[in-house]
């Protein structure tokens, strides 16, 4: 049993990484999608660095038509684990965008980006002047931690940014 469970929690966590979100919860949840300059999970993973920019034709969605100079700009990735995004998207956005909407604070147009890295959404809020960027991500899978997503907060209005300024 105990090597079952191992291979088992293993898989799941594969699973996480390979695994796509549903686009139909995004559109249910009134998210654009956007993409990273991976071009696939292979490349991600291979290249961290490029899970960290928009691809081009994002960044022409995102200046185009994205909403401006909002206080939050809330920004969805994948991450290493889709399976979180997939989890815990459906019942946290539509309570997070409550709560803030409630103590008036303007938000952007929510976006989802695909084969992602944190630094994605510092991009996103750059470009649309946003004061803080909030990026829901799922998190690397472990054994029994597969739907494990993080939030990191980051507030724009400073002069440099080092990971130091993110808090989680």
């Amino acid at each position: 049993p105990i090597l079952f469970n191992f291979l088992a929690d293993h898989a799941a966590a594969r699973d996480a990484v390979h695994s796509k979100v549903s686009v139909e919860m995004l559109q249910q949840l009134q998210v654009v999608p956007l993409k990273s300059a991976a071009e696939d999970k292979a490349v991600f993973l291979r290249r961290p660095d490029l899970g960290r920019e928009l691809s081009a034709e994002s960044v022409q969605i995102v200046q185009s038509s994205f909403k401006k100079g909002a206080q939050v700009q809330i920004v969805v990735g994948d991450g290493l684990s889709s399976t979180a995004i997939n989890t815990n998207l459906p019942s946290l956005l539509p309570a997070l965008i409550s709560a803030l909407t409630r103590e008036n604070i303007s938000l952007g147009t929510t976006a989802f980006v695909e084969n992602s890295r944190v630094i994605a959404g510092d991009e996103i809020g750059k470009l649309v002047n946003a004061e803080v960027v909030l990026m829901l991500v799922g998190e690397r899978p472990g054994l029994k931690s597969a739907e494990s997503m993080g939030c990191y907060a980051l507030y724009l209005k400073q002069k440099s940014i080092t990971e130091a300024n993110r808090s989680m």
